[in-house]
């Protein structure tokens, strides 16, 4: 197993060589990392908790958890494996490419980077185009895979498209407002808890088609069906 390899930096030796592209550095750089219990840099975690309690710190709030377990490592070993021998289900080949834009956005220096690099970690475990509404789809998607009760999901939705609002602000004038900081906090932990979301029950989706018709039956109350018909 790839991951179980690491042993020397904080325990762990990163797998270079067996890894398709050198942008997968980044998603396991970030992963040893969390594992490690490092969740941001730079004194960043009392940071995020002063200046968001609730979505500052949710990747710990909400997956610390995991953390007592091997069982992630191991499904995104699996994943990573059948990605290099080609043998990914398109689901799982966006599930490596979230992985590795969340690492991206663990170790930007700016915040505007984690922003952009957290929104596009995000999108493509949801496997969003240039034709969705991608504001309006991250956020139902976050608000639904993520919270349960209608107000947690409200929060989880709002807070979302403020992230977006700063995230198309950087993009077309390269400007950002003064909470950017806590926003790419945010972003990088909320983008954190839907990839290990979408990892740990990555086998209920073949693609992401399905995924995104999950998140519409739960968003319109409809429940889910008896069986998904898998391509």
């Amino acid at each position: 197993m790839l991951l179980n390899l690491c042993l020397n930096q904080m325990g762990v030796a990163l797998p270079w060589v067996c890894l398709p592209t050198d942008d997968s550095k980044a998603h396991y750089t970030a992963i040893l990392l969390m594992a490690n219990g490092n969740w941001g840099t730079n004194g960043e975690v009392g940071a995020r908790r002063s200046a968001d309690s609730t979505h500052g710190v949710y990747l710990e709030r909400k997956l610390r958890g995991l953390f007592d377990s091997s069982d992630w490592i191991t499904d995104l070993d699996a994943v990573v494996e059948k990605v290099t021998k080609n043998q990914a289900t398109k689901f799982e080949k966006s599930l490596f490419r979230m992985w590795t834009w969340l690492g991206k956005s663990w170790f930007a220096s700016r915040s505007s980077d984690t922003i952009l690099a957290a929104t596009i970690s995000i999108e493509a475990g949801l496997g969003l185009g240039s034709e969705d509404k991608l504001s309006e789809s991250v956020a139902d998607a976050c608000a639904m895979l993520l919270e349960s009760d209608a107000e947690a999901r409200l929060a989880m939705w709002e807070r979302m498209k403020k992230i977006y609002s700063q995230r198309s602000g950087i993009v077309h004038s390269g400007k950002e407002t003064s909470y950017g900081k806590s926003l790419a906090q945010s972003a990088k932990g909320i983008a954190g808890g839907l990839a290990f979301e979408l990892l740990m029950n990555r086998d209920k989706w073949r693609n992401s088609e399905q995924l995104r018709a999950e998140i519409r039956r739960m968003r319109y109350g409809l429940g889910l069906p008896d069986s998904v018909e898998q391509d």
